[in-house]
């Protein structure tokens, strides 16, 4: 049973396994908690009592890295949305509203917030753009150039 989170997930990427090792999926979610966490997407497969076929994903939690610090079940491998000289009071927490990858940054995302702003998470998270004009709705990375990435918000401007 996971425990119960803050509000809820907010948005959910679906990618190939960062390392490239396995060919399998990975689930990254971000949530109302102000968290970023990591899981693993395996298949179910099986047959129910009534003879039909059953079928389903299982969601593992990743491990932390070694030396991650985490808040919470010391095994999910996750990203708060905190930092120093951050706006945020853990009563308060920056609701994550967008969210995407890039397959060249393995453990590094892109993430939106209610309150506008555009982080860089990794094991130190920080604001890179701070107060976009109107609310978040998509931040995307440039498919070739991890370095590089795209938000739109409800004004209807594309921010580069």
């Amino acid at each position: 049973m996971f425990p119960q989170v803050f509000g809820g997930v907010r948005v959910i990427k679906l990618r190939a396994d960062p390392t490239g090792v396995t060919t399998g999926r990975y689930v990254v979610t971000g949530g109302a908690d102000g968290y970023i966490n990591e899981w693993e997407l395996g298949e179910v497969f099986g047959t129910r009592s009534d003879g039909s076929a059953l079928r389903g994903v299982n969601l593992k939690r990743l491990p932390a890295s070694p030396g991650q610090t985490c808040s919470g079940p010391e095994t999910q491998k996750r990203y708060q949305l905190t930092c120093a000289g951050s706006p945020y009071n853990p009563a308060d927490p920056p609701m994550v509203v967008a969210l995407d990858t890039h397959p060249a940054k393995t453990t590094e995302y892109i993430a939106g917030t209610r309150h506008c702003d555009i982080w860089e998470v990794d094991d130190t998270p920080r604001i890179l753009v701070e107060g976009h004009e109107e609310d978040i709705w998509r931040v995307a990375t440039h498919p070739t150039k991890p370095n590089i990435f795209a938000s739109t918000c409800e004004s209807g401007k594309v921010a580069k």
